[in-house]
C-alpha cells in the first residue's frame, strides 16, 4: 500500500508532458503494462498538465457530452482554441464549454478533449 500512494504521488506531481512520459515508461518497466485503472489515472494527469499549459485552471462534465473549461485569468486558453478551430461555446469570460462526442469521461471523450486542448507546432 505504502508503495502504492509513492507512485499516485509521482503521477499527481509530474507537470510536464515528458515528465508523465518517463514515469509511465518506468512503470512499464517496472510492473508491466498497466491495468485499465491505472491507465485512465495517467490519461486524467495529461490531459490536467496540458489544459494547464493551455491556460486552464479545471475542466468538468456538463449535461451534454462535453467538457466546461474555466480559463486561468489572463492566460488567453479561450482565445486560442477559438483561434486553432476548435468548436467551442464562451459561456463567460472565463469559462468555454467544448461539446465532444461520445459518452462523457470516456476514454475515447477524454482523448478528444486533450487534442482540442493540445498545441499545434505553429501556435
Amino acid at each position: 500500500e505504502r508503495e502504492k500512494f509513492r507512485l499516485l504521488r509521482r503521477v499527481s506531481a509530474t507537470e510536464t508532458p515528458d515528465d508523465l512520459q518517463a514515469l509511465t515508461q518506468e512503470l512499464l518497466e517496472r510492473f508491466g503494462p498497466p491495468p485499465p485503472e491505472v491507465e485512465r489515472l495517467l490519461l486524467a494527469q495529461e490531459v490536467r498538465i496540458v489544459a494547464g499549459h493551455a491556460g486552464f485552471a479545471s475542466i468538468t462534465g456538463a449535461e451534454r457530452p462535453g467538457s466546461v473549461l474555466t480559463e486561468v485569468p489572463g492566460a488567453r486558453g479561450i482565445e486560442r482554441l477559438l483561434a486553432r478551430g476548435v468548436v467551442a461555446r464562451k459561456l463567460t469570460e472565463e469559462r468555454v464549454f467544448v461539446p465532444l462526442e461520445g459518452t462523457h469521461g470516456s476514454e475515447a471523450t477524454v482523448r478528444a478533449l486533450l487534442a482540442a486542448l493540445r498545441p499545434r507546432t505553429a501556435d
